[in-house]
Parts: structure tokens; C-alpha cells; sequence
């Protein structure tokens, strides 16, 4: 039987510092409290850049997806397309949407539907 959302609890960040090696890769060490007291020293999070993720149907209900490699894990893998929100370049999210798709798969949407 799935949790009810009124039965999880937050996490208390108890800490949290800076351990960026660069601009382009922000990176946070924190220690968090659990619901139960359980203390996690050593949890790591990255904060990225606004992105939009698309998840292309076609009118004849084909989803679509791409094949893309990443360096991170040294893999190729097959995702939706997804891409960076820039404001000042796109202006909306819809936008963004819609120029990944083009740009990603050469699908030129008319419009996004969110």
C-alpha cells in the first residue's frame, strides 16, 4: 500500500557548506536529521541550471526518445530530450521545450503542451 504524503516527513538540514571545485560544477556537502534522529553527514547535492524535459508524442501516438552519450557514466543512453531554460534566450518554458525538441530529434513542434 503506497505512503500517505501526510506520513513523510521532512529531512532537518542541520549544515551545509560549499565544496564546488569549480563555477560550472556546484556541488554542496550537508548533514541532515532524519525523521527518526538518524543524522547523514555526508550527503552531497548539485544544484543545476533551470531545464525542460520533453516527452514527444506524435500524432500517431509514437513516443519519442534519443540515444545520447554521456560522460558521466560512459555510456550511451536512451532518454527524452531535455535542455537548459535559458530566459533571456528563450522567453518561456514552452519555448525551451519546443527548440530542445528541434533541436534534439529535428521534430519542429508548433507548440508545447504542458
Amino acid at each position: 500500500m503506497p505512503l500517505s504524503p501526510t506520513k513523510i516527513k521532512k529531512w532537518k538540514l542541520l549544515f551545509s557548506e560549499d565544496v564546488s571545485l569549480s563555477e560550472h560544477a556546484p556541488l554542496e556537502k550537508r548533514v541532515y536529521e532524519l525523521p527518526d534522529g538518524a543524522v547523514i553527514d555526508d550527503f552531497y547535492v548539485t544544484t543545476l541550471a533551470d531545464s525542460v524535459h520533453i516527452i514527444p508524442i506524435t500524432k500517431d501516438k509514437i513516443v519519442v526518445m534519443i540515444r545520447m552519450y554521456k560522460p558521466g557514466s560512459d555510456e550511451i543512453m536512451i532518454q527524452f530530450p531535455a535542455g537548459r531554460f535559458e530566459p533571456k534566450k528563450h522567453g518561456t518554458r514552452d519555448a525551451a521545450a519546443v527548440a530542445e525538441l528541434a533541436e534534439e530529434t529535428g521534430i519542429y513542434a508548433s507548440e508545447a503542451d504542458i
